[in-house]
């Protein structure tokens, strides 16, 4: 019955991977049976309950609380910094009083290991005790403890090296040591991907091809935006969520896992903890309103950041620095700040630069733009953009030069960069933008009465009237960008 149950119990998951009913439902029949073997033996917690088992017992015991473990990492993945929910609370609290002494039963499977028989299923118990025991939290094992983990894993992935749970230990615990090898990490990860097409695998594969390109050892980007794909179409639930960061350790796997960052601030709408990061370079590439725009890493490679009232279409090909996120989606900027500070690829795909057209022409280049080494020729579709500028007329750019906005026109300018962004998303994803839609919207944007009227305007109907980009179909009152406009992404 318990297999039939557990067999079911998958094909929810494997239906609606983002609900976690398959999951916590799945954990309370393993914690039950567990209980209920630990009743009958006549003893509290699992170091008594193994010699009074058989080695069948044994081994659905070991197999069932790795599963339970990984069951409810999975629900920890997936509500990200949220607050656990009260079953999943119980399941945590009924599986540490399984437990009981984690010291306990980690001694008596470690002895187990030197008795005859499988020790697969052992092994993988005894990584999870040892994750535990330090609150499930990777960042908080000791070296030794990382080095056993892999090495348990190792031995398992001797006999099978597609098992999906072992190569994700291992994984955790090989890119926190100091002999780790991006070498071995993507053979790994290249088995785990070809053995059964797994999100997380593909995930970690753009990662560490992104940091071996960021670092120099992959010369174009091409693995990275492949790997990225596929993440993006295997990715379901907190898609723009990111659950890794690049760090500023000098460490070969200069990652930092979002639980090592400290709880949100929300003064600063972000984590607490920010000393492990680093402070990467890059140029804006486009801004599509308030709550959308993208930064260049690369000339391939662009990072999502929400420009808020900081940073507008004039802004484009400025320089920023920012912290980077990876999430399922892509690459994320956070924090992001004016002018260059930071790490830069050493791969020589730097982003495409911030040129003043009058500089080329003869001024001296910036401090910021001297330290990027920004090249003075640059290739492709910025070169003929370039080319076509420079036969014009001497003049001061329109990306570097800035036009001062009287104060009156201010609001009106945050109104419309946020009404035409909001616009543009919605034609991008299919989704109808009507006039009701953004009415409220700008309400929560631009609280305390109606801005509009705020801009002398008496219906917000006129107001759109007023700003060329939108075209208003008077049937049904939705909203659209003129096509004959002639606007470009960014």
């Amino acid at each position: 019955m318990a297999s039939l149950a557990a067999r079911d119990f998958a094909k929810t998951r494997s239906h609606n991977p983002t609900d976690d009913h398959g999951y916590i439902t799945h954990v309370q029949l393993i914690l039950r049976i567990a209980e209920a073997l630990k009743r009958a033996a006549n003893v509290q917690y699992l170091d008594g309950l193994e010699g009074r088992l058989d080695d069948q017992q044994k081994e659905w015991l070991h197999e069932n609380i790795v599963l339970a473990e990984d069951l409810l990492g999975q629900v920890r993945h997936a509500r990200a910094a949220a607050l656990p929910g009260d079953y999943e609370s119980a399941c945590l609290g009924r599986l540490s009083q399984l437990y009981g002494s984690f010291d306990a039963i980690i001694s008596t499977w470690e002895d187990m290991l030197s008795r005859p028989g499988d020790k697969q299923a052992v092994r993988r118990a005894l990584a999870s005790a040892y994750l535990a025991r330090r609150e499930r939290k990777w960042a908080d094992l000791p070296t030794s403890e990382l080095n056993r983990i892999a090495n348990l894993m190792d031995q398992n992935l001797s006999h099978d090296p597609t098992n999906p749970r072992d190569i994700r230990a291992w994984f955790q615990a090989y890119r926190r040591l100091p002999e780790f090898s991006f070498l071995e990490a993507f053979t790994r990860l290249d088995t785990w991907a070809g053995s059964g097409n797994s999100l997380d695998a593909h995930y970690y594969l753009y990662i560490l091809h992104f940091l071996s390109w960021f670092s120099g050892d992959e010369q174009d980007d091409a693995l990275v935006r492949e790997e990225l794909r596929r993440t993006h179409d295997l990715a379901a639930g907190r898609r723009s969520f990111s659950y890794e960061w690049l760090g500023s350790s000098a460490h070969e796997c200069p990652l930092v896992h979002f639980d090592e960052l400290g709880d949100w601030d929300d003064a600063t709408n972000f984590w607490s903890n920010t000393a492990q990061l680093q402070r990467v370079t890059g140029s804006i590439q486009y801004v599509r309103g308030m709550q959308a725009g993208t930064i260049r890493v690369g000339h391939d490679l662009h990072a999502f950041f929400v420009p808020g009232t900081r940073f507008w279409r004039a802004n484009t090909n400025d320089i920023v620095n920012f912290l980077l996120g990876f999430s399922y989606d892509g690459l994320r900027a956070w924090s992001v700040e004016p002018g260059a500070e930071g790490a830069v690829p050493r791969s020589g795909s730097l982003p495409s630069p911030a040129v003043d057209l009058t500089r080329l022409r003869g001024t001296p280049r910036t401090s910021e733009e001297a330290q990027l080494d920004l090249p003075t020729s640059p290739s492709g579709d910025f070169a003929r953009k370039l080319a076509a500028a420079l036969a014009q007329p001497a003049q001061p750019s329109p990306l570097t030069t800035r036009q001062a906005v009287p104060e009156d026109d201010s609001l009106r300018n945050a109104v419309i960069q946020y009404i035409v962004g909001l616009v543009e998303d919605g034609n991008r994803t299919g989704r109808n933008i009507d006039v009701a839609t953004i009415g409220s919207r700008l309400a929560q944007q631009f609280p305390g009465g109606h801005v509009y009227q705020k801009l002398g305007f008496p219906s917000l109907s006129e107001f759109l009237s007023t700003i060329p980009e939108l075209a208003v179909q008077s049937s049904k009152h939705l909203v659209r960008i003129r096509p004959t406009t002639g606007r470009s992404n960014g």
